[in-house]
């Protein structure tokens, strides 16, 4: 009975600790994809508010 308790609490264990893995890897690369993401679309967005040929500053008054 002990060790099936024992491997009980071992495998709930090791099942966090995989849990814990997997969204610190998740995390991890959600932030990196922001981060390498973000500021691509923010000049794209900033170049077409000031391209006077998609009227973005015009369109705004």
């Amino acid at each position: 009975m002990k060790a099936y308790q024992l491997c009980a609490g071992l495998d709930s264990v090791i099942d966090m600790r995989i849990d814990q893995v997997y969204s610190s890897i998740c995390t991890l690369v959600f932030d990196r994809l922001i981060a390498w993401s973000l500021p691509m679309l923010l000049n794209e967005r900033i170049s077409n508010l000031s391209d006077p040929l998609t009227g973005g500053f015009r369109n705004l008054i």
